[in-house]
């Protein structure tokens, strides 16, 4: 695990849509507008708007709600520097969490044009 660097700014996911989602046998790929991606690699949580809550706890994904967030817009997204922990929240309701600090394994990735953040 890779702490978050001291300048990392959540805004910006803010304002970005799902555009699509991608399911590899050790990895969700997650792809905004704008061209930033988020690489899931180890397990995380969907929260519902119904207050349904999908956990993933291992690869490959056999099944997942996941695909209910395509088209949706992030309103906020949460970072705890130290853990890693990221909370994604949009706009139709349901949010996505993140667990930072999987030990030596690597938890999720962030990438664009401009940025390349490891945790």
């Amino acid at each position: 695990m890779h702490p978050l660097p001291k300048d990392f700014d959540s805004s910006i996911l803010v304002g970005r849509t799902i555009e699509s989602i991608c399911y590899a046998e050790y990895q969700v790929s997650l792809y905004f507008s704008g061209e930033l991606t988020l690489q899931i690699e180890s397990g995380y949580e969907l929260h519902g708007s119904d207050g349904f809550i999908e956990s993933v706890s291992s690869f490959p994904v056999a099944a997942s709600s996941l695909m209910s967030v395509i088209g949706d817009e992030v309103e906020s997204a949460e970072f705890k520097r130290v853990s890693g922990n990221m909370v994604i929240c949009f706009n139709r309701g349901a949010s996505l969490h993140l667990r930072g600090d999987v030990g030596q394994y690597e938890s999720y990735r962030l990438t664009s044009k401009s940025m390349d953040i490891i945790v």
